[in-house]
């Protein structure tokens, strides 16, 4: 995927566009940036995971009977990372979590 972004700076452009959009995108990181500065943080003594919930409100879209679009809420998952261990975990979210919710900012609340 970084290989196409790169290739095609549209994509790029597109993506944040629909990230900003959704609310999926933040304007000010809520952590800095990993550096070498900060590098040594990951593995000291506080507990430090990675979350990706990129994939956590999914949905299909399919047309009615009558032409209008209709989305219907598919499993999703969270992915986390601990740096210490190496631990991968995936927790999955159910559809019936997001039923009647129009907007995917809606699940983190």
């Amino acid at each position: 995927m970084n290989k196409i972004m790169k290739s095609n700076p549209a994509l790029y452009v597109l993506r944040e566009r629909i990230r900003k959009g959704l609310k999926l995108y933040s304007s000010e990181p809520t952590e800095p940036y990993l550096s070498s500065q900060n590098y040594g943080e990951i593995f000291s003594n506080q507990i430090i995971r990675f979350v990706d919930d990129i994939n956590v409100y999914r949905v299909t879209i399919h047309k009615t009977f009558e032409g209008n679009l209709t989305t219907k809420p598919i499993n999703g998952a969270i992915f986390i990372f601990n740096p210490r261990t190496g631990q991968p975990t995936i927790s999955e979210g159910h559809p019936h979590k997001c039923m009647g919710w129009t907007k995917a900012s809606s699940f983190s609340a």
